[in-house]
């Protein structure tokens, strides 16, 4: 059986940033950070819209198991349609804990003369802050 192209045994899954899709394809289960905690997205998931936290998106296709490391945006659930518009997402798999380290360091090192400036600063090392502590668990 099929629900809108779809097999009622898997989602169609949609990671998207400003800068990329992220990933586009078919997973039989996603965990995604929520503001709440984490929520775990099996076919026939109850339709849902919601924001999202910092944290580790894990999906499981047939290939195996892949992570993101997301910051933030918003998800939509809906007929095992799965989107997440994330601030950032970053595949776990092409980051090291050394490449993260740097992205902090480089960022630390910024001398912001606007307040834009200063808030783009935080966000860098924000972001490296998160990358590094995940990159260290997994690595």
């Amino acid at each position: 059986m099929e629900v809108t192209g779809i097999s009622v045994h898997e989602l169609q899954l949609s990671i998207v940033s400003p800068s990329a899709t992220a990933f586009e394809g078919t997973v039989s289960y996603v965990q995604i950070p929520t503001e709440d905690g984490l929520i775990g997205v099996l076919p026939g998931h109850a339709p849902l819209m919601g924001l999202m936290g910092q944290g580790l998106l894990t999906l499981k296709k047939a290939e195996g198991i892949q992570q993101f490391i997301i910051e933030e945006g918003f998800l939509e659930i809906k007929d095992n349609r799965v989107v997440v518009l994330a601030n950032q997402a970053t595949d776990l798999s092409k980051i090291t804990f050394e490449q993260a380290q740097k992205e902090y360091e480089d960022a630390e090192a910024l001398q912001p003369d606007t307040e834009s400036e200063e808030r783009e600063k935080l966000d860098k090392i924000n972001s490296a802050k998160v990358k590094m502590r995940f990159t260290r668990l997994t690595g």
